[in-house]
């Protein structure tokens, strides 16, 4: 969606390296997730999930694709969208969800994501989608579900798969096709 949008709104090209790339790395992405799921896409709980996970990212792409418009809108701006989606969050969750309070190191980790993970990459991608390739950036952003993959191999949560080296082939080497640009010279091919 970012490809494409980015395509049509800031006029930029889409080369067959950068299709490519976003293509495999998006069927990696989904090998892993649907590898992961416990029944599969026929079951009512994973394919609502899935729904969601899919409204999630047409929002987080006509966010992205906000951001990269409005280059004169400061990076540190980021924040207020922050500071608003946790206040929808707080109210959905008071409207639908049971509260359970977290304990000590609970809280630790919830601050520690938020402050310094989810924060540091929110602002990151927003200054990536205002000053950087965007082409290239869709193709490595696929990097970050094969990566959580692996640290819940790493702690003993996942097993590694030939569904995870599938995936891992794909991402990797759609992210590397993807990134053509940063490996040519400068030239009006890119």
């Amino acid at each position: 969606m970012l490809l494409v949008g980015n395509a049509v709104l800031r006029g930029r090209s889409i080369r067959w390296w950068h299709a490519i790339g976003a293509a495999a790395g998006f069927a990696g992405a989904t090998i892993l997730v649907i590898g992961r799921s416990e029944g599969g896409l026929g079951e009512s709980g994973p394919f609502y999930g899935y729904i969601i996970a899919l409204a999630g990212a047409f929002a987080f792409a006509a966010y992205s694709l906000g951001r990269s418009t409005w280059e004169d809108i400061p990076t540190d701006a980021a924040a207020l969208f922050c500071f608003g989606g946790a206040g929808l969050s707080a109210i959905l969750h008071l409207l639908f969800e049971t509260t359970v309070m977290p304990d000590g190191t609970a809280w630790i980790a919830i601050l520690v994501l938020g402050l310094f993970n989810t924060a540091a990459a929110l602002f990151a991608w927003d200054f990536s989608v205002k000053h950087g390739h965007v082409r290239v950036l869709v193709s490595l952003s696929y990097m970050i579900p094969l990566f959580t993959a692996f640290i819940l191999i790493a702690i003993g949560q996942g097993t590694f798969t030939t569904a995870v080296a599938t995936a891992c082939a794909l991402i990797v080497g759609g992210a590397f096709i993807g990134s053509r640009d940063l490996f040519m010279k400068e030239t009006g091919e890119s």
